[in-house]
């Protein structure tokens, strides 16, 4: 249960307590983004594969969103699979 042990880890350091609302996960939330972003910018220009820091940023941005997801409740099996069933019927 890896979203759960993340979750756990971020909590056990303090940085997410009973008291974190939506505002301070989209601080971090926007904070995550312009860390990915910029080393997104420095991939965008090699045709290589992307480098690990730009991946481990990537990471951290989407288990920022995902511990917000967690810390309210939401149950994001569930919501993944409507939105995949969303995706898959959709007509563009």
């Amino acid at each position: 249960m890896t979203k759960k042990r993340h979750y756990e880890a971020i909590v056990k350091r303090g940085l997410i307590t009973e008291k974190t609302t939506k505002y301070d996960f989209l601080k971090k939330i926007r904070e995550e983004f312009f860390e990915f972003n910029k080393e997104m910018y420095v991939d965008a220009f090699d045709t290589g594969n992307l480098r690990h820091v730009t991946i481990q940023e990537g990471i951290d941005l989407i288990k920022t969103i995902e511990n917000m997801f967690i810390h309210f409740g939401v149950d994001i099996d569930k919501e993944i699979e409507i939105n995949t069933q969303y995706q898959e019927t959709r007509k563009d």
